[in-house]
């Protein structure tokens, strides 16, 4: 009778073995592959993240960079293309943040269920919403005066922004927002500052959106009830959400060969930045965190052209590569 032959423990050694040395062999070589795989991912988001601003800038005709050069500027880019591409393959856990227009709801009054976003003009429900200048800001949002809607200007500082709320008079053109004024101003660290006002016979206040944690409470801010102009500040963080960083220079979209992006730790780049800062280097390789890519980073200039550079080649530390690749000129 046939007896099947088994592996004897030599042979299955020697099979392991073997198997064990190739495996040795091909891992560099797939570790190389999974990296340079991620590396290009990593610099199709960038291409990605300038389409956006690209297709932002052209259809306002804002060629300038100004509210894309600040922390708010992930809000901007994930309504011309998925969020997705915010973040690197390489890049780790991704801080949290969304835009101040996302996180806020105005409640009529303390006992009400209804949550009016805070958009640029919303008609109908007995509510308006606008977004003022500051020349409307500034001129006393507490009177009576009737401010017909008007387009939204910067008025030369794209991080402070101001909203007027009227409750009700729908199709009577009452628009003089004496019923609550929001004030906010976005900082470079990813926050933003509120501050609110109301004149208002009403107990409007300011909630997130579902209704969890009230930010601005009638009694606090009502000058009606107080006889006096009271308000109150509270800060929203609004600035994560990236991997990127967006140069703070503020460049003209048609300049080209300037840095737009790059891959980096916050969401605001800046020129002067020390890429030797301690907190920068967490693992201690001696080089900045954002250096993803084997010791390299991509970076997106505003043609649209990524490539992969070295650290001496985007570092400012360098006044010819600041001049050259960071300033307007």
């Amino acid at each position: 009778m046939r007896r099947d032959r088994a592996f004897t423990l030599a042979e299955l050694i020697t099979v392991i073995g073997v198997i064990a040395l190739l495996a040795m062999v091909l891992m560099p070589h797939l570790q190389s592959s999974y990296g340079v795989a991620r590396s290009r991912l990593c610099a199709n988001n960038l291409r990605r993240i300038c389409e956006a601003c690209q297709t932002w800038a052209t259809e306002g005709e804002n060629w300038r960079l100004n509210p894309l050069a600040e922390s708010g500027w992930t809000s901007v880019v994930s309504r011309y293309a998925s969020s997705t591409c915010l973040r690197c393959p390489e890049g780790g856990e991704l801080s949290e943040g969304t835009p101040v227009e996302d996180q806020l709801v105005i409640r009529t009054s303390p006992t009400s269920n209804v949550g009016i976003p805070l958009v640029p003009l919303m008609e109908g429900g007995g509510f308006k919403v606008l977004k003022l200048s500051q020349t409307q800001w500034d001129s006393g949002i507490g009177e009576s005066a009737r401010y017909d809607p008007v387009p939204y200007e910067e008025d030369g500082n794209p991080n402070v922004y101001w909203w007027g709320y009227d409750d009700g008079a729908i199709g009577r053109g009452d628009y003089d927002f004496q019923d609550l004024a929001i004030k906010v101003t976005k900082k470079g660290d990813g926050t933003a500052e509120i501050y609110v006002i109301s004149t208002t016979a009403g107990k409007p206040e300011v909630w997130d959106r579902d209704f969890s944690e009230c930010f601005a409470k009638w009694q606090e801010i009502n000058q009606h009830i107080n006889r006096s102009v009271k308000g109150v500040t509270f800060t929203l963080n609004v600035g994560g959400g990236s991997h990127y960083g967006m140069n703070q220079a503020r460049m003209d979209m048609r300049l080209g060969g300037k840095l737009m992006a790059l891959d980096y730790q916050v969401t605001t780049a800046q020129s002067t930045d020390d890429w030797d800062n301690p907190e920068w280097d967490v693992d201690e390789d001696g080089r900045p965190d954002f250096l993803r890519h084997r010791g390299q980073l991509n970076i997106v200039t505003l043609d649209g052209s990524v490539t992969t550079r070295t650290r001496r080649e985007v570092d400012p530390v360098d006044p010819e590569v600041e001049r050259l690749l960071w300033q307007r000129r």
